[in-house]
C-alpha cells in the first residue's frame, strides 16, 4: 500500500461565498449541497452547477489537470474578474463521507478563451495544472550523496507537497544534480534514473490530495486483492471502517446502485502496437568509461533486458507476448539502445540500465488498458491500486449473465478522474483507467 510519509503544506486559496441573504434553512441546505458535484471557484466568482457545460478533473499524468466550459451570466468574466497571469481556479468535491476526505486542489489557469460571445452570458474554456510554483521553476541544486527516494523526499518538503510511497529506500545513492530544469522535469528525470533491483521499476505522480507520489510499479502489481491490501490509501482517509470490504468493480446491473457498478467499459488494446514499437526484449549497450582500466580503455557492455512477467502467470495467464504461432518473431523482436557512456564514479552504478528498465516496463504495462465510467463515485479508489474487475456479459441470449472470465480479474489502476456533462445529465461520473499485464484464459483455453 502506499502510505503518507509527508503531508502536505502547500498553501490553498480560500473559498468564501456569500450567504448572507439566505434564511437560516436555506443557508443550511446550500452548504450541505456544497462539492456534492463540484465546486468550482474562480477569481471571486462561485461558477454554479448549472452553469457548467462540462469539467474533466483529471490525474492521468503527473499533475492532476482540469479542464471546463461553462458561462458567466453574471458578466464578471467579461470585466472585472478577467483572468489575468498566474489565476488560480479552486476545487472542492466533498466525498460525503466521514470515512474519505473531500478533494481540495487549486489549478494554475493555463489557457483562457472565449467559446462564445453573448449579452447574458458569455461562455468560456478554460484549462489548468495543478497550482504549485516549485514545479515551473528553474533551479541549478545538487543534492548530495542522496538515494533517489532521500532525493523525492527532500524535493517534495522544498515544494510544501506532500510525500506518499510504499517504498522505504532505494539503491541508487548519488548526487543528483538539476542543470536548470524545472521542479517537474528534475523530479520525473530522478524516477527514470532510479533503481531499487532487477525486478521492479520506478513511477512518479502528485495525486489530487497535493502528495507527490514516488512508487515501485512492480510492488503494487504484486499486492493481493484483500481486505488490507485494496482498501483507500492512507491520505485519503478521514476515519477509519470497523471492517473495509475488498474492492471488486462490476457492471452487473444487481449493482446500480452502488459506488463500485461501472456503466461503460472501453478496452484498448495496444498489445501488438507497443510489441513493435518497444520489442519484446530490449539489448541495451553502454560504455563503462571506469573498466579495463589494465589496459588503458574503457569497457564496453551489453545487456538482454526482458520485461517483468508476473510470478506465476506462465502457468495460468496470458502472457502477451507473441503466441505459439509466432515463435520466430518473439525471438527476432529485440531493439537495440545505445544508453550512452556509465561514469561510475559520478553516479550510481545502474543510472544508465535503469533508465531503460523503467521505460521498458512502463512500455509493456500499457499493452491492455481498460476505462471505466463509475455513474456513482467511489472515493476509495486511487491510483497504482489493486482492485479486481468483474465482467458480467449485458448481451441478450445464451450469455447473457455470464462472466467474461478473460477480462475478469485483477487490474491496477493508473489514472483516476471526474467528469460532469450533457452525456451524464450533469452528475458527477469516475473515470478510471486500469492495466493489466496479463489476461485470464477463457474457459475454453484453461
Amino acid at each position: 500500500m502506499i502510505q503518507q510519509k509527508i503531508k502536505p503544506k502547500l498553501p490553498l486559496k480560500d473559498i468564501t461565498i456569500n450567504v448572507s441573504e439566505m434564511n437560516e434553512k436555506e443557508r443550511q441546505e446550500y452548504v450541505g449541497n456544497l462539492g456534492q458535484k463540484a465546486l468550482i471557484y474562480f477569481n471571486g466568482l462561485h461558477i454554479q452547477e448549472n452553469d457548467l457545460k462540462s469539467v474533466k478533473i483529471h490525474s492521468f499524468n503527473f499533475l492532476p489537470t482540469i479542464e471546463m466550459d461553462f458561462t458567466d451570466k453574471t458578466g464578471t468574466l467579461d470585466d472585472k474578474s478577467y483572468p489575468l497571469d498566474n489565476s488560480i481556479v479552486s476545487v472542492f468535491i466533498d466525498s460525503k463521507s466521514e470515512v474519505y476526505k473531500e478533494i481540495r486542489v487549486d489549478f494554475k489557469v493555463q489557457t483562457f478563451e472565449v467559446l462564445k460571445k453573448k449579452t447574458g452570458g458569455s461562455t468560456f474554456r478554460m484549462m489548468g495544472t495543478l497550482n504549485c510554483d516549485y514545479l515551473y521553476l528553474q533551479d541549478n541544486i545538487a543534492l548530495k550523496d542522496m538515494t533517489s527516494y532521500q532525493a523525492m523526499e527532500q524535493i517534495a518538503k522544498d515544494s510544501e507537497l506532500g510525500f506518499a510511497s510504499n517504498l522505504d529506500s532505494t539503491n541508487d545513492e548519488m548526487t543528483w544534480i538539476n542543470p536548470y530544469l524545472t521542479g517537474s522535469q528534475f523530479i520525473q528525470s530522478i524516477a527514470q534514473r532510479s533503481y531499487v533491483k532487477e525486478d521492479s521499476f520506478m513511477w512518479t505522480y502528485v495525486d489530487f490530495y497535493n502528495n507527490l507520489n514516488y512508487i515501485d510499479v512492480e510492488k503494487a502489481i504484486e499486492g493481493q486483492v484483500k481486505q488490507d491490501s485494496t482498501h483507500a490509501q492512507d491520505y485519503q482517509i478521514e476515519k477509519k471502517e470497523k471492517s473495509a470490504k475488498a474492492i471488486v468493480l462490476t457492471n452487473d446491473e444487481a449493482m446500480k446502485d452502488s459506488n463500485t457498478f461501472f456503466s461503460t467499459a472501453q478496452i484498448i488494446n495496444r498489445s501488438t502496437e507497443m510489441s513493435i514499437e518497444s520489442g519484446y526484449r530490449r539489448r541495451v549497450h553502454m560504455y563503462d568509461i571506469s573498466g579495463n582500466w589494465s589496459e588503458k580503455a574503457g569497457e564496453f557492455l551489453i545487456f538482454d533486458l526482458d520485461s517483468i512477467n508476473t510470478p506465476g502467470s506462465e502457468n495460468d495467464l496470458l502472457i502477451l507476448k507473441s503466441n505459439s504461432n509466432s515463435a520466430q518473431f518473439f525471438e527476432n523482436n529485440i531493439q537495440h539502445e545505445y544508453l550512452g557512456k556509465l561514469d561510475k564514479d559520478n553516479v550510481h552504478l545502474d543510472y544508465l540500465y535503469a533508465t531503460s528498465q523503467n521505460s521498458h516496463n512502463i512500455n509493456n504495462l500499457q499493452k491492455i488498458a481498460l476505462k471505466l465510467i463509475l455513474p456513482k463515485p467511489n472515493y476509495s479508489l486511487s491510483r497504482y491500486q489493486k482492485v479486481k474487475v468483474a465482467f458480467s456479459n449485458q448481451a441478450t441470449g445464451i450469455t447473457a449473465g455470464h462472466i467474461n472470465s478473460r477480462l475478469t480479474g485483477e487490474w491496477v489502476i493508473i489514472g483516476n478522474g471526474f467528469e460532469m456533462a450533457k452525456r451524464n445529465a450533469g452528475r458527477l461520473e469516475q473515470v478510471v483507467t486500469l492495466v493489466r499485464r496479463e489476461l485470464s484464459p477463457d474457459r475454453g483455453e484453461e
